[in-house]
């Protein structure tokens, strides 16, 4: 069995953030907004040398490998520090009490 390696990726608890990164040979550009109606990060992944729009809306959620049923070499996964495995209540624990990794599959 192959060891995972998780590649966190910086975050911070603002309600809207967007970055673009390279992981492997793939460029990626990731956007977090925090619905505040319903309480919960809301994640859009685009490839942008593909241009293609791979997720949209997403929700963040503790423990679930996030885009591990699609043909992406990828996915997501978000820890709770905490160790309580609650999924973000509020928009401020992003980045200090839950951490985003990407890992390749």
């Amino acid at each position: 069995m192959t060891e995972t390696t998780l590649h966190q990726i910086p975050v911070s608890n603002a309600p809207y953030q967007e970055q673009t990164f390279a992981f492997n040979d793939l460029k990626i550009r990731l956007t977090l907004r925090w619905n505040s109606i319903g309480e919960f990060w809301a994640m859009d992944v685009y490839e942008t040398i593909a241009q293609k729009q791979i997720c949209q809306g997403v929700s963040l959620v503790v423990g679930v490998p996030i885009l591990w049923h699609s043909t992406q070499p990828y996915y997501f996964l978000l820890t709770d520090e905490y160790g309580a495995n609650l999924d973000p209540m509020s928009y401020t624990d992003l980045g200090s009490r839950y951490l985003l990794y990407i890992v390749e599959k």
